[in-house]
C-alpha cells in the first residue's frame, strides 16, 4: 500500500508468500527501497471444544472435553495439560490455545463443566431389633427423589419405595441398602 504515512501496514485476507517493499524519502528528495518475502499464515480453523458425556454431569463424574485436530497442531489447555483430551472432575470453564506448525494460536471454548449434587442418601435408625420387634430405617426425604431398598443380596424390597422402611427381625435380613435418584439430576447416590 503506498500511503505515504510513517509506519504503514497493510493486512492480508489470505495465506501466501508476499513480496513487500518499503520505501523512503527523506525531505531532501533522497529515497531509499527494502523488499522482503513475508511468509502470512492461516490460524488454526475456528472450532468447538467436544465434550463426552455432557457438561452437566453428577458429583463425581468425569468429562472428556477434546481439542479440535489438525496436522501438526499442539495444544495447551487453561489447566496447563497438554494434550489433544483432558479428563476433568471439577466445575469450571476450560479453554484450549491450539497452535498450528508455524505458530499460529487460536483460543477455543470456553466450556463450563457443571458438577449436579448426589442426593442425600444416608440411613438413620436403631441398627439392633430385639425378638421379634421392628425398627424404622430412614433416609433423608427430597423432593424429586425415587428410594429403592434392598436386601443383604441386594435384591429390591419392592414394598418399599418411601424414604423410610419397617424392618422386623422375623421378615427381612440384614444388612439394608438404599438406592436414591434425584428425577430431576438423574443423580444417584446409595447408603448402607
Amino acid at each position: 500500500a503506498n500511503n505515504g504515512i510513517q509506519n504503514p501496514s497493510h493486512t492480508y485476507l489470505a495465506a501466501g508468500i508476499y513480496e513487500v517493499t518499503v520505501q523512503v524519502a527523506d525531505a531532501n528528495g533522497c529515497s531509499n527501497a527494502d523488499t522482503l518475502d513475508v511468509a502470512v499464515y492461516s490460524l488454526p480453523p475456528a472450532d468447538t471444544i467436544a465434550y463426552s458425556p455432557g457438561l452437566k454431569v453428577c458429583k463425581g463424574k468425569q468429562v472428556s472435553l477434546t481439542a479440535p485436530s489438525g496436522m501438526d497442531y499442539t495444544w495447551e489447555w487453561s489447566t496447563g495439560e497438554t494434550t489433544q483430551e483432558i479428563i476433568v472432575d471439577t466445575a469450571g470453564t476450560y479453554t484450549v490455545t491450539v497452535t498450528n506448525a508455524e505458530g499460529c494460536t487460536m483460543v477455543t471454548g470456553p466450556v463450563t463443566v457443571v458438577l449436579l449434587p448426589l442426593p442425600d442418601a444416608l440411613i438413620s435408625g436403631n441398627p439392633v431389633i430385639c425378638d421379634y420387634g421392628c425398627v424404622t430405617l430412614s433416609t433423608p426425604p427430597g423432593l424429586n427423589y425415587l428410594y429403592q431398598w434392598l436386601d443383604a443380596n441386594s435384591n429390591p424390597i419392592n414394598q418399599y419405595m418411601e424414604s423410610s422402611i419397617v424392618v422386623c427381625s422375623y421378615n427381612l435380613l440384614s444388612p439394608y441398602y438404599v438406592v436414591v435418584k434425584d428425577t430431576l439430576s438423574g443423580c444417584v447416590a446409595n447408603a448402607g
